[in-house]
C-alpha cells in the first residue's frame, strides 16, 4: 500500500459486525458505507479518521451470507472493497 493513500481492510469480526481497519496519511472525515452486492444501501457511519490507523465496526442486522460492497469515502477519495459473509 502506498503511505500516502488511504487504505482499508474489512472483515466480519466474531460479534458478526463488519470490523474496518483503516490507515490514512492524514486526519479526515468520511464515511463508511456498505452495500449489497447489487448496490442496495445497507448502513453507513460517519466517522473521523485521525493521522494513521484506526478500527471502526458497523453492525449490519440481518447479515446474510454473501458478497458485500464496503466503501470507504473521505473528503478526497472514494475506495471500495467486496468481502464476503459466511454463515
Amino acid at each position: 500500500a502506498n503511505a500516502n493513500e488511504q487504505s482499508f481492510t474489512a472483515y466480519f469480526n466474531t460479534n458478526g459486525n463488519i470490523a474496518v481497519n483503516i490507515f490514512s496519511p492524514e486526519a479526515d472525515l468520511g464515511d463508511v458505507i456498505v452495500y449489497d452486492i447489487t448496490g442496495k444501501f445497507m448502513t453507513r457511519k460517519n466517522i473521523y479518521m485521525p493521522a494513521g490507523i484506526f478500527n471502526t465496526e458497523l453492525s449490519l442486522y440481518p447479515a446474510q451470507a454473501g458478497l458485500y460492497v464496503i466503501a470507504l469515502k473521505g473528503k478526497k477519495k472514494t475506495i471500495a472493497k467486496i468481502i464476503r459473509i459466511i454463515k
